[in-house]
Order: C-alpha cells, then sequence, then structure tokens
C-alpha cells in the first residue's frame, strides 16, 4: 500500500497532467537512479517540473518519480512560466505575531515560487511597502499597533497598493468594506497557509475575486 504523500508539485493548478513512474532497487538511491532511467528511456530530458521520493517496501525500496511534460507548456500561465525560468514572485508579508509569521514563511518557501520579504512591525508597513516593491502583499488584518485595512487605505492613497490579500479573524461589516473598497483582491477567514498562499497565487495569476462570495475564502 502506498503511503499517503502529499506531493509538492511546482505547478499544482496542472497536477493531472503529472505522470509517475516507478523505480524499485535495494537501496532508496538505486530505487531513485531506476525513476530516473525511465524518464531517460522516454526521452524526456527537460521535464517542466520533477519531484522523486522514494520510501521502503518489503523488498527493498521503491522511488515514485512525477514529472510534467514539456509538451504542456502551452497549458502554463505567465506566471507558471515564469517560475519554470526560476523567475520567482516577490512576496512582502506583513504579521506582528511572530508564530503566525512563521508558519506564512515556511509555508511559502516550500513552493520554491516566492521571494519573501517580512515586516513585523506593522507601524512601518506602508514606509516597508513603498521601499520594497513586490508583486504581491499579504498581511494580517488584525496587527498590533494597526490593522490590514489602515495599511491598505494608506497605500491606496499614495498610488502603492500592490495586488493585495488579507487574512486572519475578520469582522463581517470589515469585509463588507473591503469588498466594497475593492482595496484588496481576497480575503481569507481561516489562518490556513496553504488556503493564504493559494489565494496569493490567484492574484499573482491577475484573478481578483468579483462577487463577495468568492472575495473571501474559504
Amino acid at each position: 500500500m502506498l503511503p499517503q504523500i502529499s506531493v509538492p508539485y511546482k505547478f499544482p493548478r496542472l497536477w493531472k497532467r503529472y505522470e509517475v513512474l516507478v523505480g524499485i532497487g535495494l537501496t532508496e538511491e538505486d530505487a531513485m537512479l531506476r525513476a530516473e532511467q525511465k524518464l531517460v528511456q522516454r526521452n524526456v530530458y527537460h521535464p517542466l517540473d520533477k519531484v522523486v521520493f522514494a520510501y521502503p517496501v518489503s523488498v527493498g525500496f521503491e522511488a515514485l518519480l512525477h514529472f510534467l511534460h514539456p509538451k504542456f507548456e502551452h497549458e502554463m500561465s505567465v506566471l507558471e512560466k515564469q517560475y519554470a525560468q526560476g523567475i520567482l514572485s516577490k512576496l512582502v508579508v506583513v504579521d506582528s505575531d511572530k508564530s503566525s509569521l512563521e508558519k506564512i514563511v515556511n509555508a511559502a518557501a516550500c513552493k520554491n515560487v516566492f521571494d519573501v520579504q517580512v515586516c513585523d512591525n506593522p507601524r512601518s508597513a506602508v514606509e516597508f511597502v513603498a521601499n520594497n516593491s513586490c508583486d504581491a502583499l499579504l498581511m494580517r488584518h488584525n496587527i498590533s499597533g494597526n490593522n490590514g485595512l489602515q495599511v491598505a487605505q494608506r497605500l491606496s492613497r499614495i498610488n502603492l497598493l500592490p495586488r493585495t490579500v488579507v487574512y486572519g479573524s475578520i469582522h463581517r461589516r470589515t469585509i463588507d468594506y473591503y469588498y466594497s473598497t475593492r482595496l484588496v483582491w481576497y480575503v481569507v477567514k481561516e489562518h490556513d497557509a496553504d488556503l493564504i498562499l493559494s489565494a496569493v497565487e490567484k492574484v499573482l495569476n491577475n484573478v481578483r475575486a468579483r462577487y463577495f462570495s468568492d472575495f473571501v475564502l474559504p
């Protein structure tokens, strides 16, 4: 029985396009090598993405190699093509809660598509964003000494508000205001790092909420 493993695809939107090759060997290295050899036998030398890992079985080790064939490049978004070339998206994260900030940064690092800069002092958030150009801004709403709405308003007044995602425990009336002013692109009500970064990926793909029902995630 295969272990329950979350595959860290570089392009999760295209997960149905990924193919899987299996290699079996007496050692972990041998199993992975055999899987790699099968990729070469398929004449795939430069896959768009490749993820390989091994785990013990009764006869040694079994390796699974997940790869995205170059023929699917035409299905990639502009942002995904950028990532394929090794160009990272600049993401600024504003959060005064160190534990919360750490979770977001660690989750972002695992995706290997973000160049993350952090601001843990909400009072200097406006100045920080102004001095550090970014592709997207991610803010906790209820940050001490300030809040995401106030930061967004100030950045908007000086025409420096980037594509923005706000997360945290937010009152319904505040969410209504976020939506009506269109200051941010998405609001995430739960502190779920994967869900938050999913919203960031939406805005980086130039997708913003059109209705209140899809403005608030989940």
